[in-house]
């Protein structure tokens, strides 16, 4: 006979109504959490006297309750606790683990002669989770556009866990859970729950901090928060020169400085290398050049790079660069520069021309001198002439011809006149020897500047034997 029957038929023996039935609840599922008390109520809302209360337990009857005496549980008052409360008759049971879990229980009331059974219903122990953890469990670093993924692992319990999924930023909490997926790993009648985030590895979130959340039956854990920094390679360098941003051609002058600045935005940051024209190298994003020359005229190549080291995976190097041309002028004098070199250019011209000025005056001085001394030679020689005439003629050819002589050696110690290179011409007369020929003798002029001796056109030597020829060609006349 079933519940549904007995009840019945102990109600019509009884002369109990139906709407009279014994109420067990909660029912049919009565859920408590592991660890804490279950308590289930037996109520009668007729009138007659109750004498006792039995409570069943998957057939077995672990505690028995007597009306007259409702503050204990036969036989097992330490696992259970009987109250009575009017018609309403309660246990307790104490402290319900997993193994519980299932149980189906009932009570029948004892009502006159007969026993009034109630429906049943059946236990559901909940286990609630207690922790939340995040694998890995360090700061994750990703390269920019590669995949992440970020692991949240709860302990066992039941019902199964919901995980949510949360980003920190400046403004709070953001939740992510949409770029997450789960799976459910079952124990004993017990679940866990795996579930994976996708992490976004893009350059504008930079380095940020997630965390998850799970609960199961109201109570939430977070896990601890972990780092997340996306790591990229360095964008095209930027260059600035005087401020300005670099589009074109530097144009410097000669002996001025030169300072280039550029950056590049990079996750680490980048190292700059420079390459000049003369293939020297600088490191550092600000480039500075004392006193540049045009020797430094061309192209200046600056490289970029950095190295990007990702959680469980392969290093990598990221790279750029970008060329500048430099052209260095030479340098434009000022007016108050150009109007000191005139002043200096017309100090060397005038004392050039000062020079030039006493060379010529100093010319001019030697050339009268010399026609000085030849017209004072010229007046001589007339003079010892006329003498000549007034002479006996036998004495008149030796006189005549030693004072030819002495004229010659009084004009051949005569400097030349080397300011000029001209050719001085000394006349030595013979006297009257009967063909009244004039020798003439041409003498070059010496390298006085030099104190060389002058060369003569014929020699000393056939001068003085031609004399001895004239002294004895007079006396034999």
């Amino acid at each position: 006979m079933t519940d549904r029957a007995l009840s019945e038929f102990v109600l019509f023996r009884t002369g109990i109504s139906l709407q009279q039935e014994i109420l067990l609840s909660p029912s049919p599922v009565a859920e408590v959490i592991e660890g804490r008390n279950l308590t289930l109520t037996c109520s009668y809302s007729g009138s007659h006297n109750v004498s006792r209360v039995v409570w069943s337990n998957n057939m077995i009857t672990p505690c028995t309750v007597l009306t007259t005496d409702c503050s204990s549980c036969r036989p097992n008052s330490s696992m259970y606790e009987a109250e009575c409360m009017g018609n309403d008759f309660l246990i307790n049971i104490l402290a319900v683990n997993r193994s519980m879990n299932g149980d189906v229980w009932k009570c029948d009331m004892r009502i006159g002669l007969d026993f009034l059974p109630s429906k049943k219903t059946t236990v559901k122990v909940l286990v609630g989770i207690n922790a939340a953890a995040l694998w890995p469990e360090t700061e994750i670093v990703i390269i920019e556009n590669t995949l992440g993924y970020l692991h949240c692992l709860t302990s066992f319990g039941k019902p199964t866990a919901r995980i949510s999924w949360f980003q920190t930023n400046a403004t709070g909490d953001v939740n992510i859970t949409s770029l997450s997926t789960s799976e459910m790993i079952s124990l004993d009648g017990l679940s866990a729950v795996n579930s994976t985030l996708l992490l976004q590895s893009l350059r504008e979130m930079g380095t940020f901090e997630v965390y998850c959340s799970a609960e199961n039956i109201g109570q939430h854990f977070k896990s601890l928060k972990t780092t997340v920094e996306v790591l990229y390679g360095p964008d095209t360098p930027a260059c600035t020169h005087k401020g300005s941003i670099i589009t074109g051609c530097i144009i410097v002058t000669q002996g001025d400085n030169l300072t280039i600045e550029c950056t590049s935005n990079s996750n680490p940051a980048s190292v700059y290398n420079w390459t000049l024209p003369d293939s020297s190298t600088r490191y550092g994003g600000k480039l500075k050049i004392i006193n540049i020359q045009p020797s430094l005229s061309g192209q200046y190549r600056l490289k970029v790079w950095n190295i990007m080291s990702p959680t469980n995976s392969h290093t990598q190097q990221g790279n750029n660069s970008t060329i500048l041309t430099v052209d260095v002028q030479d340098k434009v004098p000022s007016t108050s520069t150009q109007t000191d070199q005139s002043l200096q250019t017309g100090v060397l011209i005038g004392s050039v021309i000062g020079a030039c000025v006493v060379g010529i005056l100093a010319g001019v001085i030697a050339t009268l001198g010399i026609q000085y001394m030849r017209s004072l030679s010229s007046r001589k020689a007339e003079s010892n002439q006329y003498e000549e005439t007034q002479r006996p003629p036998n004495t008149a050819h030796k006189t005549d011809v030693y004072d030819s002589i002495q004229h010659y050696q009084q004009t051949d110690t005569e400097p030349g006149n080397s300011g000029r290179g001209e050719t001085e011409t000394m006349e030595l007369e013979t006297g009257n020897s009967g063909r009244g020929e004039t020798d003439t003798m041409e003498l070059e002029p010496g390298n006085s500047g030099r104190g060389e001796t002058d060369t003569m056109e014929r020699s000393a030597s056939d001068v003085y034997q031609n004399q001895i020829i004239h002294i004895n060609e007079a006396y034999e006349n």
